[in-house]
């Protein structure tokens, strides 16, 4: 299903906003990055695109060593009235990391701009597949969760209250639930974003998180976390050394409480991925998928 013109009817901007002379088609939900439609045109297979009248573009591609021409990362700066747009685009992927910053004018209330563009988001979640995660006032983020099926999994798109504007951002993680070619070349600068809290920075932080939260609903024994195991692991398919901006958590038990508890001895019996924004998802094993914690702690959930 094709969404009206986002490009009016997600910014808003003094209701008469014209459509890009690149925009051909309509964006489809499923594409996040596609929702604020001022995407700036990527670098096709043996060409530059030709630039939108009005729109600065500048192109830059790092040095990041010897690496095939699918590995290269490009980052694409775009600036038009009102705007400026960073994003990081990957030859098979696409756009992988985007932060675009709407510049307001003084006669226009941000608040009132962000309030209308979340709703819409909000609304569009469940077309998208995506759970709504946000922080009242502050950011309203829409999150695809990881698949394999999916050429853009684990993707995110978001907007955000600024000081001095809003933001709009993308990203997606993964391509068919492997690496995305270029993600090792990315600048950690491209992963940057100020717009939405982070509140935990490491595993251990993600445990002290997580433990608390599963206490609280009850979810184990009373003694919890005693007689269980909390092990580090990796619920993807990503080296060891990639960035992750989550922390994935699998937790074993015993019934034992003289056994040595180690990974080799006990099967695990519950994963959970807590993102550094603190939201929490988990592994079903049962219909070999990611599930929202809310989903899981729910004996109603259509998921159990």
């Amino acid at each position: 299903m094709a969404l009206p013109l986002v490009l009016v009817s997600l910014a808003h901007a003094d209701q008469q906003a014209e459509v890009p002379s690149w925009v051909t088609a309509q964006p489809e939900v499923l594409e996040f990055h596609d929702l604020l439609g001022l995407i700036p045109p990527s670098p096709g297979y043996d060409r530059i695109p030709e630039e939108p009248e009005g729109w600065e573009i500048e192109y830059f591609t790092p040095e990041v060593g010897e690496v095939e021409e699918w590995e290269q990362p490009m980052l694409i700066t775009c600036r038009l009235p009102g705007w400026e747009i960073e994003k990081w685009v990957d030859l098979y992927n696409g756009t992988v990391e985007l932060r675009a910053r709407r510049i307001l004018d003084d006669d226009q209330d941000p608040i009132d701009i962000y309030a209308r563009d979340a709703e819409f988001l909000k609304e569009s979640a469940h077309m998208a597949g995506a759970a709504v995660i946000e922080e009242e006032g502050a950011y309203t983020l829409l999150h695809r969760f990881p698949d394999e099926q999916h050429r853009k999994g684990d993707c995110d798109f978001w907007i955000a209250l600024l000081d001095d504007g809003l933001e709009y951002g993308y990203r997606t993680r993964v391509f068919y639930g492997e690496m995305i070619y270029s993600w090792p070349f990315l600048p950690e600068s491209a992963h940057e974003d100020l717009a939405i809290p982070v509140l935990i920075e490491s595993w251990g932080e993600a445990v002290d998180y997580l433990i608390p939260i599963l206490n609280e609903d009850a979810m184990y024994a009373s003694s919890f976390p005693e007689n269980y195991v909390l092990i580090e692991t990796h619920l993807d398919n990503l080296p060891e050394e990639a960035y992750r901006d989550y922390y994935d958590i699998a937790i074993s038990e015993s019934h034992d409480a003289e056994l040595t508890i180690t990974p080799n001895n006990q099967p695990i019996r519950w994963s959970f991925r807590v993102y550094r924004r603190g939201e929490i998802i988990v592994w079903h094993p049962e219909i070999g998928i990611f599930i929202h914690y809310e989903d899981y702690i729910d004996p109603a959930a259509v998921y159990m």
